[in-house]
C-alpha cells in the first residue's frame, strides 16, 4: 500500500534554504556565510531595539524638563536625574544633547528655587520690620502718654494739695479745739469732784 510521505520540514522556512534545527540537516555546522548573516540579523534587531529605547528615553527627558515657570516647584528632580543616568548608560549623540539640556534645566531650577527663597525671606523680613516698627511706635507712644499723665498728675497735685492741706488744717484746728474744750471741761469736772471729796 503506498504511503504518503511528509515533506521535509527543514526546507520550508522562508528566506532560509536550510534549517539547522529540524529535518535532515539538523546538527550540521553552519558555514561562515550563514554565521555572518545571522550575526548581522541579530545586530540589526538589537540596533532597532536600542533606537526605540533611545527615542523613548529622549521623549521622557524632554517631557520631564518641559515645565512652565509657574509649575517649576513641581519638577521631579530625582526622576530627571535617574533619566540622565539611564541616558549616559544608553549612549547616543541625541541622548548626550538631551543630558546637556537636562543639566542646564537643573541648574536653572536650582537658581530659581534659591531666588524664590531669597524673595520669600525678603518679604518676611519686610513684614516683620513693619510689625516691629508698629510695636516700637506704640511702645514709644505709651511711654509718652505715661510721662504726660505723670506730669499732669504732678501739676494737678501741686495745685490741689495746698488747698486740701489748708482746708484740712482748718478742719483739724476746729476739731482739735473742740476736743481740747471737751478735755478741759472733763478735767475741770474731775478736779471739782476731787475737791469736794476732800
Amino acid at each position: 500500500m503506498p504511503q504518503m510521505r511528509v515533506p521535509n520540514q527543514g526546507r520550508e522556512e522562508e528566506d532560509v534554504w536550510v534549517n539547522y534545527q529540524l529535518g535532515e540537516w539538523r546538527g550540521v555546522s553552519k558555514g561562515p556565510n550563514m554565521k555572518s548573516f545571522e550575526f548581522n540579523e541579530a545586530n540589526l534587531l538589537a540596533g532597532q531595539l536600542k533606537n526605540k529605547q533611545r527615542e523613548a528615553l529622549s521623549k521622557a527627558i524632554k517631557r520631564a524638563i518641559d515645565i512652565n515657570f509657574s509649575n517649576l516647584c513641581d519638577a521631579d528632580v530625582v526622576h530627571i536625574k535617574k533619566l540622565m543616568m539611564d541616558a549616559v548608560i544608553m549612549k547616543g549623540s541625541v541622548l548626550q544633547l538631551d543630558v546637556i539640556q537636562a543639566e542646564s534645566f537643573l541648574k536653572w531650577h536650582t537658581k530659581c528655587l534659591v531666588s524664590n527663597l531669597l524673595m520669600q525671606s525678603m518679604r518676611r523680613g519686610n513684614v516683620a520690620r513693619k510689625r516691629c516698627k508698629k510695636l516700637r511706635n506704640a511702645r514709644r507712644a505709651a511711654k509718652r502718654i505715661a510721662a504726660e499723665t505723670v506730669k499732669q498728675s504732678i501739676e494737678m497735685s501741686r495745685k490741689i494739695i495746698p488747698i486740701c492741706i489748708t482746708k484740712a488744717i482748718g478742719i483739724a484746728t476746729k476739731v482739735g479745739s473742740f476736743v481740747m474744750c471737751d478735755m478741759s471741761m472733763c478735767l475741770c469736772v474731775w478736779c471739782v469732784y476731787g475737791l469736794c471729796d476732800a
